[in-house]
């Protein structure tokens, strides 16, 4: 089983296809990922900084985006889900 991000919260724009966590990177930088609202509607996030990854823990990642003019937010190792 693949780690997959949670198809609740993202998904690929376009496809609505669920992110997986080998490709997550490369779509981030291509801003093809979408994020749900609180109000239902999607955004396009991009990404908002270098990678972050822990030297004692390797498992946990931070990878920071940002949508529209001001929301941001970031992607944890606890947003995926075996899918």
């Amino acid at each position: 089983m693949a780690l997959i991000l949670n198809p609740a919260h993202y998904r690929i724009i376009g496809t609505g296809m669920p992110v997986a966590r080998y490709n997550v990177e490369s779509l981030l930088d291509a801003g093809a990922i979408e994020c749900a609202m609180a109000n239902g509607n999607w955004w396009r996030i991009r990404r908002n900084g270098a990678t972050q990854r822990w030297k004692k823990d390797t498992s946990r990642i931070r990878i920071p985006f940002k949508m529209g003019l001001k929301g941001y937010g970031a992607i944890t190792e606890t947003d995926f889900i075996e899918g």
